[in-house]
């Protein structure tokens, strides 16, 4: 029963943050939303799209940039 309950909320937070991620414009840094869900956790089989959108890319950097910078 606990296991159920606990996959139950596992698949919830894994549709609350799919709909954060495909809201357009949504600003992660103000949405409240996106802050009670980042205090419950970054589903394991979201954190490669979750941390990019949190973290953001003020500088614009694009992969090819960044390949010439970890060059150097």
């Amino acid at each position: 029963m606990r296991a159920t309950r606990r996959t139950l909320q596992q698949r919830q937070l894994v549709r609350n943050w799919c709909e954060v991620l495909e809201r357009p414009g949504v600003n992660v840094l103000t949405d409240h939303a996106v802050a009670l869900l980042v205090e419950k956790g970054i589903p394991p089989l979201l954190r490669q799209r979750v941390w990019p959108v949190l973290i953001g890319n003020g500088q614009k950097i694009t992969p090819e940039t960044f390949a010439l910078w970890a060059l150097d």
